[in-house]
């Protein structure tokens, strides 16, 4: 089995990237499980994702402990599933949201209890683009969604990869870029 995470600020397009790498590791006749956090099927998921639309300290330690929960309760089913491959969509790089430095001791803490990818990918785009694309939603913007978030997180989890050595795909071009750019790191992947 092999454990993807794709990870990266809101607006970059983590499902889009997720979504197609399921479609090639299935082309090639893999199956494989999906996980996207804050998880709309479980408990601590839907309580993560309501505390993202509401401001305040209560907010964000509901916020910080369901999300983590919930990642929790996806590496507890990831351990029974019997899928060729799992990948996770939004991982540990979410703490680096967190004021600092409770961001840092956070981003350590669940990287101590959270599983390691076997490949870990960054989706990035420069936050002046992740922020029109999150405008272009018309949904409800979450507590984090603006430009000087994004700029400051941003540069956290591009240190943070850089520091893991995961890979960083640069989302900002068209799809056809994107592929290439998913192929590449898949023909770089070591086998397991």
């Amino acid at each position: 089995m092999t454990f993807y995470v794709i990870d990266g600020m809101d607006g970059v397009g983590k499902d889009s990237i997720a979504d197609m790498l399921v479609e090639k590791l299935e082309s090639s006749g893999r199956k494989v499980s999906c996980y996207k956090h804050p998880s709309r099927s479980t408990f601590f998921g839907k309580v993560a994702a309501k505390s993202l639309l509401k401001d305040g300290s209560s907010q964000g330690i509901i916020r910080s402990v369901s999300y983590f929960l919930d990642l929790l309760v996806s590496s507890i089913r990831k351990a029974g599933d019997d899928a060729d491959d799992i990948i996770f969509v939004r991982y540990a790089m979410s703490a680096l949201y967190l004021p600092k430095p409770i961001s840092k001791y956070l981003y350590a803490i669940a990287s101590f209890f959270l599983p390691s990818p076997d490949v870990g990918i960054l989706v990035d785009v420069p936050a002046d683009i992740a922020m029109e694309r999150i405008s272009s939603r018309g949904d409800e913007m979450e507590v984090y969604e603006n430009h000087g978030k994004l700029m400051t997180v941003r540069l956290d989890m591009l240190y943070v990869a850089i520091r893991k050595g995961w890979h960083i795909l640069d989302n900002r071009n068209d799809r056809k870029s994107s592929a290439e750019m998913l192929d590449n790191i898949l023909s770089s992947k070591p086998s397991f």
